[in-house]
């Protein structure tokens, strides 16, 4: 299996994991996190180049807990049963050998998606009373915050998709004009080639000189009619 070639570091924005990875051709990729049991999480993946791929997540006791074939993108939300290290893998079973995707993934944690409320309640637990509107506040703060992250990164999915699809044009463009350059110094060259071998060739010289004579006589023949 190839080492896969990340694309974009792991973002740290404290409440989830997020990677844009490529996994190539006919190979897989997994992720490994380490649960509590009774901690909610959740796994988001999508397709940035055209394809499909297969998808599965295994607890410690290696027990499938979700399982997508050829998907382009899906989300999937469960509650670890046990304390361990969960198995997130991808997988590009179905491309040709130069056939390579473009996967973003984000993983989210409950332990980590709570941290903000667990601050608020240790922080802010004794002036709760007296500062509703505080608590108020927070609230709609950390809503508009998640809100923001989420367009951030379907921003940053459409951005690495556009990149993707004009990559793939330029190389495209570039591939077409090598091989339309290519088709025409063939087509030139046989050309030439075709031209001199009615040159080289006797018979076909034999032909000319006999052609020529041919039409020397007919206008001899034609003159002496008329004269």
């Amino acid at each position: 299996m190839r080492t896969l070639i990340a694309l974009l570091a792991v973002l740290a924005i404290a409440n989830a994991i997020e990677l844009i990875f490529e996994l190539s051709a006919n190979s897989d990729q997994c992720f490994y996190e380490d649960f509590k049991d009774g901690i909610d999480t959740a796994v988001k993946f999508q397709l940035i180049t055209d394809g499909e791929i297969d998808v599965t997540i295994e607890d410690p006791s290696e027990k499938t807990l979700f399982q997508i074939l050829q998907s382009r993108g899906h989300k999937f939300e469960f509650k670890t049963e046990i304390n361990g290290s969960y198995k997130l893998c991808f997988k590009n079973r179905f491309s040709t050998v130069s056939h390579a995707k473009v996967v973003y993934m984000e993983w989210v944690s409950g332990d980590q998606t709570s941290k903000f409320n667990r601050i608020k309640q240790e922080d802010l637990g004794r002036t709760r009373s007296s500062v509703p509107a505080m608590h108020d506040s927070l609230d709609h703060l950390a809503d508009r915050l998640k809100t923001f992250e989420n367009f951030q990164t379907h921003q940053r999915i459409r951005e690495a998709i556009g990149r993707k699809r004009m990559e793939n044009l330029a190389n495209f463009v570039s591939y077409s004009s090598i091989w339309n350059i290519v088709l025409i110094l063939i087509v030139g060259l046989g050309e030439v080639y075709l031209v001199r071998s009615f040159f080289n060739d006797e018979k076909s010289a034999a032909y000319m000189k006999s052609a020529r004579r041919a039409f020397r006589s007919s206008v001899q023949h034609v003159y002496q009619s008329r004269f």
